[in-house]
């Protein structure tokens, strides 16, 4: 019988409001930049997967003769020593490394619509990056009031201010969750035409 989580609210209802100026819309914003990471971790899960499979793909090209167990067990030890908490330019860094990797370019070089897949990439690493710093801008920041607004503020030495727009967050939190999304559908294409060794794998 499945384990059952009962989630009790406490209080009844909505949460109280808060008794400070601005309050409100600062918890608001806090849970946009919260939904922010989360999207954006989502997206850096996408990148690293999409490494993964490239990675696993050389690997088993350059060991022709190990056991199905042996690759495995390999991947699981290479899986081991990633840095899982690599910021997100270094992972789209390593994805284009594992697009160099001998096997990989050689099968690209093979067949034309791997090709344009490969170019495809430069591309999609470039909007990827854009929203990369998109999201700093939110989650490097402390949030405070101000005129009756919302501020996003870094701190000495720049002591730089900017009004928060709950807009433009929802519309960075989207493009996040899409991207995640476009790149999982990306890795399953390319999937197709540069068969994967790793027993895990995402169809998107």
């Amino acid at each position: 019988m499945p384990n059952v989580i009962q989630i009790r609210r406490i209080g009844g209802g909505s949460m109280a409001r808060s008794i400070l100026v601005g309050g409100d819309e600062i918890a608001a914003a806090h849970r946009r930049a919260g939904q922010i990471i989360d999207a954006c971790a989502r997206l850096e899960a996408a990148v690293s997967y999409l490494e993964w499979q490239l990675t696993a793909y050389a690997w088993d090209k350059n060991h022709p003769q190990a056991t199905q167990p042996d690759r495995q067990t390999a991947l699981r030890a290479e899986r081991a020593n990633w840095d899982k908490y690599l910021h997100l330019d270094g992972r789209l860094t390593r994805v284009t490394r594992a697009f160099e990797n001998a096997p990989v370019a050689g099968r690209v070089r093979q067949d034309a619509r791997l090709q344009q897949l490969r170019r495809d990439w430069e591309a999609l690493r470039e909007r990827v990056r854009s929203l990369g710093l998109r999201r700093n801008e939110v989650v490097h920041t402390a949030l405070g009031w101000s005129d009756g607004k919302v501020i996003r503020q870094i701190g000495r030495p720049w002591k730089q201010t900017t009004v928060v727009s709950d807009t433009d967050d929802n519309i960075l939190w989207s493009e996040l969750g899409n991207m995640a999304n476009e790149i999982q559908s990306y890795t399953t294409e390319l999937g197709r035409l540069l068969p994967f060794a790793d027993d895990d794998q995402i169809i998107a």
